[in-house]
């Protein structure tokens, strides 16, 4: 069509215009193309109501021009400048928009379908509830554009920048976002499933909430993204960056994330379970709180990352480098992280239980009260590793060195520690219960307070070592050096310490009980308050040592050599000392309660105050020994020989003695005095007797004047108010003599009743019980003229066979009452021993004849 016509047509109205074109079939040009209209510029232009389907809007400037709601389907406007263009509502579907002008245009509600906007500019447009389903806008700008509410469906945006776009509630099924630049949008709580967005930038990117479940992120840049609470299982995000990105909350269930970039990364409380992050930077990322269940971390960088209290169990950390990490409180349960650099790593309070840990490297990491039971530390690095109260129990840990290791309080029971570097290592506390320490060096190691119990030592050097405290209870030591090793107040009981050297060691207060100690060497070694309950000492050579309150009791003691040791206040009960050595030993104080001293040889020992009761000393001998003080209480002394002792103050009751029995030359008479001799136990103390009791005869009106009976049976509750009224007694000089009937009473004690009530001043009787004590009082009533006080607590009653003997026995007086103890207490002396005082005194006989 020619030019000057175009003109013309433009000039009539819309509907002349429309009806050329269906006349002539569509305006047509030179070469028979589709129609077109040629201008120089269109500015301000408004062709509302024209029919421009298939026209080629030619000319170069359309800026500002107003095509809005026209149907503008196949149109080409390619190139064209259509700055600030309103096109609002146009149907454009099939338009050739392709590297087009639309900076800040209106496509508001525009129908865009299988438009080509390939490199069009579109910053700033309007593109809100557009449609661009399939449309093409390849290597397009949509900076800043509003894309809300917009169909996005099926559209491709290869390289395109749709940086801080608006694309709220966009609906983007099958998008493809394939290289472009989507930085600081905001795609809060998109379903973004069926979305590309490999290789795309959505740095700074809002996408919270977004849903990506089995998606595609591969090599994406998403750093600084805001990505909390969004759902990305199973998605696929290999070689992703997403640096300073913040994931908190997010779901990355089963996703791939190896090689991505995640440095500085927030993933607070996320889920990853089974998540691959092989190769990843991790460097600074927060991952408190987060699920990593099976999670694989191979060959990761995780410097300095926060994994406090995440659940890592079962995940897989091995060749990671995990420096300066924090994994307080985290579970590492059943995690594998062989040959992981863990150095100055914080793994305290962690669960670390059936972990892997073979190769892994420890050092300066704070492991305190980290729990490792089970865990595979084979040939680890701990060179100043703090695992103090961590808990080790069956932990594997061969191979591994211990060099400057804090290890107070940790448990390592039942821990293979064989032939292990332990020198001069903190065990203080530990619990080594059950541990295989064979062959280990813990030369100057502190070991105090330590649990040892059962654990196995054999040959283990220990020279100078601290095991004050600790318990060795059936420990194995056997060829164990425990030379100038501080053992005091240690438990060994039952140990085992065949050929063990204990040479110059401390042993104060040590317990070794039942241990057989014939073949140790205990040179330069002194027993001070030793327990050596049924230890085995048999012929041991200990002549001229210091044993100070030491416990031998029950102890195998059998010929050994005791020639002038010093064993004051030693426990010998129960002990088997035939055939040892004592002589000129110092036993004062001690005790040999039940032992065995047969053929013993005691000359010249210092045995005062020592209790020899039920000690069978059958053959020993005793000659010159100082017994002043002692005691023999059924002692056996057949064949005895106690030629020339002292035994000023000797206690000798019921012991056992014939013509066998040598006791001449015995000194009865203390140091300070003339020396008297006798020659038999029994005479000694008669003679003893007489010569210091010039008034013997006068005895019984002695003792008359100071014993009160007390008869009765006190509950527990009620001991109180014994312990008042002896105590009042004795103030007043009187002996208290209480009768129990708390065992089953007979003849025999009734007459014991009697003998002491003849002595007695006066009778107390506590009637608690009415069942208990009538009959006794009955008796002493009708045979002695003692007065009798019968007490009970008020609001009881008397039997009322009391009140018919008081009846005829006048010495019978009436029932004391007394609320509690204080007032007892407060009134006892006035009320009731006074009156008892003076009944006692105007009284002219004591006996009834």
């Amino acid at each position: 069509m020619a030019e000057q016509d175009q003109g013309k047509w433009m000039t009539q109205d819309v509907e002349d215009w429309n009806q050329r074109r269906e006349t002539h079939q569509g305006p047509q040009d030179a070469e028979g193309d589709r129609p077109s209209l040629t201008f120089e510029d269109l500015t301000d232009l408004t062709l509302g109501g024209l029919d421009l389907t298939g026209v080629d809007l030619l000319g170069p400037d359309l800026n500002d021009v107003d095509l809005g709601t026209r149907d503008l389907r196949n149109i080409d406007l390619s190139q064209r400048l259509l700055r600030n263009a309103t096109l609002t509502r146009a149907n454009l579907n099939g338009a050739d928009l392709s590297a087009a002008d639309l900076t800040e245009a209106d496509l508001s509600g525009a129908s865009l379908i299988g438009a080509k906007l390939n490199n069009a500019d579109l910053t700033r447009a309007n593109l809100r509830g557009a449609n661009l389903h399939r449309a093409d806008l390849t290597g397009a700008s949509l900076v800043g554009a509003d894309l809300s509410g917009t169909n996005l469906s099926d559209a491709n945006f290869h390289r395109a920048t749709l940086k801080k776009a608006d694309l709220w509630e966009a609906y983007l099924q099958g998008t493809n976002f394939h290289k472009a630049d989507l930085s600081h949008v905001d795609l809060s709580g998109v379903n973004l499933s069926d979305v590309t967005f490999i290789d795309a930038d959505l740095s700074g990117a809002l996408l919270s909430r977004i849903i990506l479940t089995a998606g595609n992120l591969n090599n994406v840049n998403l750093s600084g993204a805001n990505l909390s609470r969004a759902t990305l299982r199973g998605t696929s995000l290999a070689g992703v960056r997403l640096n300073k990105a913040d994931l908190s909350g997010a779901d990355l269930s089963g996703s791939d994330l190896s090689r991505a970039d995640l440095w500085g990364v927030s993933l607070i409380g996320a889920t990853l379970k089974k998540t691959s992050l092989m190769h990843s930077d991790l460097d600074t990322a927060d991952l408190r709180w987060a699920n990593l269940r099976g999670a694989n971390l191979t060959g990761c960088n995780l410097k300095r990352a926060n994994f406090s209290k995440a659940d890592l169990s079962q995940a897989h950390f091995s060749k990671a480098t995990l420096e300066q990490a924090d994994f307080r409180g985290a579970n590492l349960s059943e995690a594998d992280l062989q040959d992981s650099d863990l150095r100055w790593a914080d793994v305290s309070r962690s669960d670390l239980w059936n972990a892997v840990l073979k190769g892994a490297d420890l050092s300066g990491a704070d492991l305190v009260k980290a729990d490792l039971r089970g865990a595979n530390l084979h040939s680890v690095k701990l060179c100043g590793a703090n695992l103090s109260r961590a808990n080790l129990r069956g932990a594997h840990l061969k191979g591994v060195a211990f060099q400057n290791v804090t290890l107070s309080e940790v448990n390592l029971s039942q821990v293979d520690l064989t032939n292990a570097q332990l020198r001069e290592i903190d065990l203080s506390g530990a619990d080594l219960q059950e541990t295989n320490l064979s062959h280990a060096d813990l030369r100057e190691a502190a070991l105090c307070g330590t649990n040892l119990r059962k654990a196995r030592l054999k040959a283990t050097r220990l020279a100078g070592a601290d095991l004050s405290q600790a318990n060795l209870e059936t420990a194995d030591l056997s060829q164990a050096n425990l030379r100038r090793a501080n053992l005091s107040r240690a438990n060994l009981s039952r140990a085992t310490l065949q050929d063990a050297n204990l040479s110059r060691a401390t042993l104060t207060r040590i317990n070794l009980s039942e241990v057989d100690l014939r073949t140790v060497n205990l040179n330069q070694v002194t027993f001070s308050k030793v327990t050596l309950h049924g230890a085995n000492l048999g012929g041991r050579n200990f002549s001229e040592r210091a044993f100070t309150e030491t416990d031998l009791s029950s102890a195998d003691l059998t010929g050994a050599n005791f020639w002038g040791a010093s064993l004051r206040e030693t426990d010998f009960s129960g002990a088997d000392l035939s055939g040892a050595d004592f002589r000129w030993a110092d036993l004062q104080e001690s005790d040999f309660w039940g032992a065995s001293l047969i053929g013993t040889d005691l000359s010249g020992a210092n045995l005062q105050t020592a209790d020899l009761s039920e000690a069978n000393l059958q053959q020993a001998n005793l000659r010159g020994a100082d017994l002043q003080h002692a005691r023999l209480v059924d002692t056996n002394l057949i064949q005895a020989d106690l030629s020339g002792c002292r035994i000023y103050g000797i206690s000798v009751w019921n012991i056992r003695s014939d013509d066998t029995t040598r006791q001449s030359c015995l000194e009865i008479t203390p140091e300070d005095e003339p020396t008297v001799m006798v020659d038999t136990l029994e005479l000694a103390q008669y003679i003893y007797l007489v010569l210091n009791n010039r008034t013997i005869s006068d005895m019984s009106g002695m003792l008359t004047q100071k014993i009160v009976l007390i008869l009765g049976h006190l509950l527990p509750e009620h001991r109180g108010v014994l312990d008042t009224i002896q105590d009042i007694l004795r103030q007043r000089n009187y002996s208290p003599v209480q009768f129990d009937f708390e065992h089953p009473r007979n003849q025999q004690a009734l007459e014991t009743v009697l003998t002491i009530a003849r002595m007695a001043q006066f009778v107390l009787v506590d009637f608690s019980d009415s069942s208990l004590a009538l009959q006794e009082v009955r008796s002493i009533a009708r045979t002695l003229s003692v007065p009798i006080q019968p007490l009970l607590v008020a609001g009881n009653e008397d039997p009322p066979e009391l009140e018919t003997l008081r009846q005829e026995h006048p010495y019978l007086l009436e029932t004391y009452y007394y609320v509690n103890n204080q007032e007892l207490g407060d009134r006892l002396e006035d009320q009731v021993i006074l009156p008892l005082e003076a009944i006692a005194n105007n009284s002219s006989t004591r006996r009834k004849r």
